[in-house]
């Protein structure tokens, strides 16, 4: 009787360590404070989201709003920060800041009068992450000048650039090297002309959604 208490202690115990293996209990430090400079960076009175805080209580990041992390890993893979600034004018983001969140896959940034980055700390920092999907840039003041950056986004497979300013001509080679990208919007922009290059093959052959309506109906021209 007593061998058979002991195989079924030892049995529990195993499964109290399995389980807590392949659970986390909370997020990493320097992702949650990660999220705490993100939060002054949109909202310059600190106060929102209200959960965002550095107190007793407060530790686990992976329960606020807007965060979603990794049932195993405990790491941060997605943040919904549409809407997050609170200022009334346009302003320039530090990509950087997103880097120590290397396994986010999802990064929604619509709406929050975004015109451009800050010089050297533009998107292709976000090259880093190499689990990056996902990345909605929409509603915002970002110009051609971003396309350039977003070429070292390999690994994304939906991008979103609807109602901004990207305007004129557009060769669709600026987008060929985003190899996985499947989905790809730049609606509600003030294109004229979009380019399709003879060298143009990856995104040509990959993407199989497109929303190109805009201010001015778009040509397509090939060379």
């Amino acid at each position: 009787m007593g061998g058979s208490k002991s195989k079924m202690v030892i049995m529990f115990v195993m499964l109290l360590i399995i389980f807590k293996s392949g659970w986390s209990e909370g997020c990493l430090d320097h992702e949650r404070f990660a999220l705490l400079r993100l939060k002054h960076l949109f909202d310059d009175t600190g106060s929102y989201p209200y959960d965002w805080v550095d107190g007793e209580g407060a530790i686990d990041c992976c329960q606020w709003e807007r965060v979603e992390c990794s049932n195993t890993t405990g790491r941060v893979i997605a943040l919904d920060l549409f809407e997050m600034y609170s200022g009334e004018y346009s302003w320039y983001l530090n990509a950087s800041l997103f880097t120590p969140f290397q396994q986010l896959e999802s990064l929604d940034l619509t709406d929050n009068k975004i015109a451009g980055c800050v010089e050297n700390e533009g998107l292709e920092r976000l090259s880093r992450l190499n689990n990056l999907k996902m990345l909605n840039l929409s509603e915002n003041s970002f110009n051609n000048s971003i396309l350039s950056s977003l070429t070292h986004l390999s690994s994304l497979r939906s991008l979103n650039l609807f109602w901004n300013r990207l305007e004129g001509s557009i060769d669709f080679k600026e987008f060929d090297s985003l190899r996985d990208l499947e989905e790809l919007d730049i609606g509600a922009n003030k294109i004229d002309k979009f380019v399709v290059s003879k060298g143009t093959t990856n995104t040509t052959k990959n993407v199989n959604f497109y929303k190109l309506t805009g201010f001015f109906a778009i040509w397509f021209i090939i060379l």
